[in-house]
């Protein structure tokens, strides 16, 4: 998603982050700016909580914009007017890279710092079976195959059991985030597209750019709650009608603690160990980017603060190691010898290659 619409000559009017200073003639920041997708938000709080309290490193300002104008504003440019950390729940493709090389942003450092996932969630009150991708599209797009109309038809299903008579007799409300963010994207094309690509009348469309529309274009009745980035998902769940159900990253998930439970997909619950072992089909990775040129020191030629520290801080096993800070807010560990890779990234500034 990021990549086609990078491609596609993507141009956003963003504006300029935290003022400047001079000093012996360096423009410098006394703290980083980073963009990126909203569901990593608790992670970035807890980072840099850490950050304050062991390193002195002051708070960042964080603008939690979205995936994608997050990596637009990251690929603007290099100096102390843009942002330092993207912040992505899945790697930079390569269309990314090449904008951001178009605007003489090439010596990126990766690191990824662990695992989530894309889940749909109920309140433990409300209970619910498990579903299949299939049903979800039916549930939720605004087109889906009818027989009768020989091809796409507006979606009519207004309860569960009229997707299939094994299910409930509940109306079908969901609440998520807008396109353009990193759930929605991940659950765009792993769900929706997954439980589409099997329809017949939906193979029947040859151009690709259209079936992918039609299998992700969701319903505009009221079935569908979008919550904009930046407010609560998990809070608009908690407030919606009885039956809801949310699409929330893991993390959410976790932080919703008791109140909520996960809805199987496909017959697996996506849960620790079912992510870490790549037995939940909807798991993702979590990734940071920094530019090199904006790190003081030790093989950076910037002059913004706090990055190198940041850099070694999220790839701490204190930090994201088994039972490390960033666990008790939904991050999976990745395995020991990755996650040894990644420090070693950090610790040398090793630069991205797609």
């Amino acid at each position: 998603m990021l990549g086609r619409l990078i491609m596609a000559g993507l141009v956003l009017a963003l504006p300029h982050f935290a003022e400047a200073q001079t000093i012996r003639g360096a423009a410098v920041r006394e703290n980083a700016v980073l963009v990126g997708s909203a569901s990593m938000s608790g992670f970035i709080e807890a980072i840099f909580k850490h950050l304050g309290t062991t390193r002195n490193v002051r708070p960042p300002d964080i603008r939690m914009i979205g995936s994608l104008r997050g990596a637009a504003a990251f690929c603007e440019g290099i100096g102390p007017s843009f942002p330092d950390i993207l912040a992505l729940s899945r790697r930079m493709p390569k269309a990314l890279f090449e904008s951001c090389i178009d605007h003489g942003v090439s010596d990126i450092i990766e690191v990824k710092i662990g695992l989530s996932a894309v889940a749909l969630v109920s309140r433990k009150a409300d209970g619910r079976m498990g579903l299949t991708p299939n049903q979800v599209y039916r549930a939720l797009a605004a087109e889906v195959p009818d027989e009768k109309a020989g091809g796409l038809a507006p979606n009519s299903a207004v309860k569960w059991k009229d997707i299939s008579p094994e299910l409930d007799d509940t109306p079908i409300r969901f609440v998520g985030s807008p396109q353009g963010s990193s759930v929605r994207d991940f659950f765009d094309d792993m769900v929706m597209q997954g439980g589409c690509r099997s329809e017949p009348m939906v193979r029947q469309i040859f151009q690709a750019s259209l079936r992918v529309e039609k299998c992700t274009k969701v319903r505009t009745d009221g079935v569908f709650i979008e919550v904009p980035e930046g407010q609560s998902r998990v809070a608009a769940l908690m407030a919606a009608p009885p039956g809801t159900l949310g699409i929330l990253s893991y993390g959410e998930l976790v932080a919703g603690g008791n109140d909520l439970v996960a809805v199987a997909l496909n017959g697996v619950l996506p849960t620790y160990q079912s992510i870490a072992n790549d037995e939940y089909d909807y798991t993702r990775p979590l990734l940071f980017y920094v530019k090199r040129a904006q790190i003081v020191g030790e093989g950076g030629p910037g002059a913004i603060k706090g990055l190198r520290e940041f850099l070694q801080d999220v790839t701490s096993e204190q930090m994201v190691g088994p039972g490390g800070v960033l666990n008790e807010l939904g991050l999976v560990s990745l395995p020991a010898a990755l996650r040894v890779e990644q420090r070693r990234n950090a610790q040398s500034l090793r630069r991205y290659e797609p």
